[in-house]
Order: structure tokens, then C-alpha cells, then sequence
């Protein structure tokens, strides 16, 4: 992310090569997401669903997924009820 952040293109945090975050318990696109490996920061979620909606765009623009197929909408919702019961999540 270009904010500064510590996770890579591959999503993988930088500092430790986990591609697990830790979901904050209040989303929104301030919100400081970290490491679930090692708990650095790894910038905002604004900065996060920028990162997947870029690295969407590029799949798209190469050829490697259907624009049909694509999506770069996050389910809040899910998070939000999940953020409680399990801390990690793994971009896919």
C-alpha cells in the first residue's frame, strides 16, 4: 500500500511474510489494521480495500479474471459480526 504501510503486493506483512491481518473491532476507513503474525501495522482499511480493488483492476486489465467474475466489494457486514469470534483474516 502506498500509505506507507508494511504489507506487500501479495498481501503479505513485510516484517514477518504472514498473510493474515488482524480485523479491527470497529471497520471503517481510518481504522489501523495490523500484522496477526506479529502484529505490525500495515496502514488503514481504506488503504487495504485500495490495495485489493487496485490488484482486482490489474487481474482484469491482464487478462487473469473475468471482469464479470471480479469484485472488490468487501462484505462489512461479515466482518464486523466475525471481528468478535476469530481476529485473523486471509485475503484470498
Amino acid at each position: 500500500m502506498g500509505d506507507g504501510s508494511r504489507a506487500t503486493a501479495s498481501f503479505a506483512c513485510t516484517a514477518c511474510g504472514s498473510p493474515s491481518i488482524r480485523v479491527p473491532d470497529e471497520i471503517h476507513d481510518a481504522a489501523d489494521l495490523s500484522c496477526a503474525g506479529c502484529d505490525a501495522t500495515l496502514g488503514s482499511w481504506f488503504a487495504f480495500k485500495e490495495q485489493i480493488r487496485q490488484t482486482i483492476l490489474r487481474e482484469i486489465a491482464s487478462g487473469t479474471t473475468s471482469a464479470a467474475l471480479a469484485s472488490s466489494d468487501i462484505p462489512l457486514q461479515s466482518l464486523q459480526d466475525s471481528a468478535g469470534h476469530r481476529q485473523d483474516a486471509r485475503p484470498s
